[in-house]
């Protein structure tokens, strides 16, 4: 029996690190994505029933994530509410374009994305997502302009959250084979107490998240 025994070990293995680093980044539920014009959720990609949602800004983390046979290997990310600002592409690993991956185009791909991930609640408080997005139309077109519209509302209201719209829209791509490219759109339609939801998170998820502290000056 003696000699069956695992040793000890004093070190961590990859489950063990994966799952602290996913706890250290406050994911919430299942992943939410939009591709091509659908909001997916969870790895089968089923479609997502919610047409409008309540925004978890406290819970918004940004950074990086790096990539490899399409699969997120390592995030370097932080809560955005925290005043988390990523490092510069350029410090870190991995910059030898001879060892990247190649994209669709045969052209080497930077392995490090910017991201986001934006957990979100339905409005009925009864499941949570976490939306993530690398892609520019999600960066500058989605989760930007709600920044900017939730930055101003918590100057006078810092008790509150927004109800978004999980809308589209789409332009036509500089180069003509490539076509229209779809984009997420987050339009805030309401805005509701934050308490009741963020105590829901912590019901479904047992994850607590933190409004930003008193009124801007």
């Amino acid at each position: 029996m003696g000699q069956d025994k695992v040793p000890a070990s004093t070190g961590k293995n990859p489950f063990e690190t994966y799952a602290d680093r996913a706890d250290n980044m406050n994911l919430l539920g299942p992943i939410l994505k939009f591709a091509k014009g659908d909001y997916l959720v969870g790895r089968d990609g089923e479609e997502c029933s919610e047409k409008e949602v309540v925004a978890l800004m406290p819970g918004l983390l940004w950074g990086w994530i790096r990539w490899e046979d399409n699969f997120p290997v390592e995030h370097i990310m932080g809560l955005l509410m925290e005043g988390f600002t990523p490092p510069a592409l350029e410090t870190l690993s991995h910059r030898d374009k001879e060892k990247w991956e190649l994209d669709n185009s045969g052209k080497p791909r930077d392995p490090w994305q910017e991201s986001f991930y934006l957990p979100v609640i339905t409005v009925n408080a009864e499941t949570v997502y976490t939306f993530a997005t690398s892609s520019d139309g999600g960066r500058r077109r989605a989760i930007a302009p709600l920044c900017r519209e939730y930055g101003n509302r918590i100057r006078q209201c810092p008790d509150e959250l927004p109800i978004i719209g999980l809308e589209q829209d789409s332009y036509q791509h500089s180069d003509r084979s490539i076509g229209r490219v779809k984009y997420p759109l987050f339009p805030v339609k309401r805005w509701v107490k934050a308490e009741p939801y963020l105590a829901a998170v912590t019901t479904l998820t047992g994850k607590a998240l933190k409004l930003a502290l008193g009124k801007a000056a």
